[in-house]
Order: structure tokens, then sequence, then C-alpha cells
């Protein structure tokens, strides 16, 4: 697996927090006619973020995936894929069944509800949306993240360095900020609220 600078590991982070912040926006659009800032300031859901770079750390991508089966590693590429793709999802449900439920237990609310959602296991997780978004990550590992690296590599380093630093500051600085105004509000913390479909 290629080794990139801390700097592109930070950005490609934001990025895919960005990412996780646009897709809930879009699950949000669809599912109940409005977006909102996600209990953020700034349009990043650090979550996303770090789950995807620690998977990569971890499991590497599908192509390249850091595991064995039986002593023998995975060649077909369909089954390679298969199999990372149910390794996501079952990391996906129970970091949704583990997130909810901490912050349900420190902040007192329910932070999202899947029970109207078919198959759903607990309220915080449900066979579709895992496969939804194991599916989006899986793909995003295959296609889309070591292109991505490649190109932020390009990035003259100095502004790459500083692109980093501010942008790993403002996620961190408003994920620990927004955590602590719903766990003192005891509440999602809405800052703004857009219907677009009423």
């Amino acid at each position: 697996m290629k080794k990139y600078s801390l700097s592109v590991y930070v950005l490609m982070m934001a990025i895919c927090s960005f990412c996780g912040w646009l897709v809930e926006n879009i699950w949000l659009l669809f599912t109940k006619g409005f977006i909102d800032n996600r209990s953020m300031h700034y349009p990043f859901l650090l979550g996303y973020g770090l789950f995807i770079m620690t998977v990569y750390f971890v499991l590497g991508t599908p192509s390249t995936i850091h595991i064995k089966i039986k002593n023998s590693k995975l060649k077909d590429s369909s089954t390679r894929f298969l199999t990372y793709l149910i390794i996501m999802m079952f990391v996906i449900g129970v970091g949704e069944i583990f997130m909810g439920y901490t912050v349900e237990h420190f902040c007192h609310f329910e932070y999202w509800n899947y029970t109207a959602v078919p198959l759903h296991l607990t309220k915080y997780t449900s066979l579709p949306t895992s496969l939804g978004f194991a599916l989006i990550a899986t793909v995003v590992m295959e296609k889309l993240i070591i292109p991505i690296m490649n190109l932020l590599s390009t990035i003259p380093l100095g502004i790459r360095n500083t692109l980093a630093i501010i942008l790993l500051t403002i996620m961190v600085g408003d994920f620990l900020y927004s955590f602590y105004r719903m766990y003192t509000d005891q509440g999602l913390y809405i800052r703004w609220r857009i219907y677009i479909f009423s």
C-alpha cells in the first residue's frame, strides 16, 4: 500500500467528512423534506472521515484487502469486493448502534431513529441503511480514494500542510463544540433548517 504524507490523509479525511454531511442531508431531503446543519457549524461530519481513513489503514481497499480466509489470500476481485462489503456492513451497523446509544446515554435524547425503515435492528441501524452506507463506502474505497489521494499529493507541500492544519482545526473544534452543545442542551444542535419539500 502506497504511503502518503500526513497532510494528504487529513485532506482526504476532510473530503470524506464533507461527503458524509452531504449524504446525510440527501437522506434527510428525501425522507423528511428538509436539509439542516447536522448539528455542526461547518459542513463536515468528522465521524465519516475518521471511519473511512481507519478502514483504509486497517483493511486497505477491496483490491488490496488485508485479510486472509482459510490461509489463502482473496484473489477473485468480486469475492474481495463482496467480502469487503459484508465487513463494512457489519462495522457500520455496530458503529451506528454504539454511536446512537452513546449519545442517547450522555445527552439524553434520541439521536436518530430507523424504526420506520424495514428490517431495522434496534432504532439506530437497519439492514437497508447499513447496506447503503457500506456500498457507498466500498465503492469509494475501490474507485476513488487512491486517485483522490494521488491528486492531493500534487498540491504544493506548503499549501497542502496549511490547508490540512486549517481543516483539521475546524473539524475537531466544531465536533467538540457541537457535542458539548448537544450535551448541555440535551438535544440536537440545530442552527438552520431549510424545508425543500413541505
